[in-house]
């Protein structure tokens, strides 16, 4: 649940924030209201923060540039990354081979464990084949990898054998 922080003069307001949020009088949708005023999280505008902002018709060029398409989304955008790039806003082009270190987590453990680990990615030939050793925990990861999963840290990770 996010929290917001707000200092207005000498008083501090704080508010958990999921969805519908109210201090004082005024219901804001995607925010909070401090003194009658909705105060919108980002990525939402509004007397009432109910109207989405639209991400990738608001600044020119789009944040993925000419190597992505930009899809909104509410509250958001991300970017469907053309081929040979990647990144949040498809900033990095893939030449031949990359290794790329990435954080992921190990869901079957309670609590959940962080790790690191190498992807290798390749594409040539295209399309792009991406691979993950085993984790320090024995989880293993899909193979191949998509490159979208990749860029979007949507991996999931799968349970290891049972021991014994």
């Amino acid at each position: 649940m996010d929290r917001l922080l707000l200092m207005v003069g000498s008083f501090i307001f704080v508010a958990k924030c999921s969805g519908l949020a109210v201090i004082g009088e005024k219901q804001c949708n995607n925010g909070v209201s401090v003194l009658n005023v909705c105060i919108c999280h980002h990525g939402w505008t509004g007397s009432d923060c109910s109207i989405d902002v639209d991400e990738c018709s608001r600044v020119n060029p789009s944040p993925c540039g000419e190597r992505g398409a930009c899809v909104n989304t509410p509250g958001s955008y991300h970017c469907d990354c053309k081929q040979s790039y990647v990144g949040v806003n498809c900033e990095h082009k893939i030449h031949g081979s990359i290794i790329r270190k990435r954080l992921l987590l190990n869901s079957f453990a309670t609590p959940p464990v962080p790790h690191t680990t190498v992807l290798q990615t390749t594409n040539s030939p295209p399309p792009f084949t991406t691979r993950a050793p085993p984790t320090p925990h024995g989880i293993k990861t899909p193979e191949p990898i998509t490159e979208q999963q990749v860029s979007q840290g949507t991996i999931t990770t799968k349970a290891p054998p049972p021991i014994g």
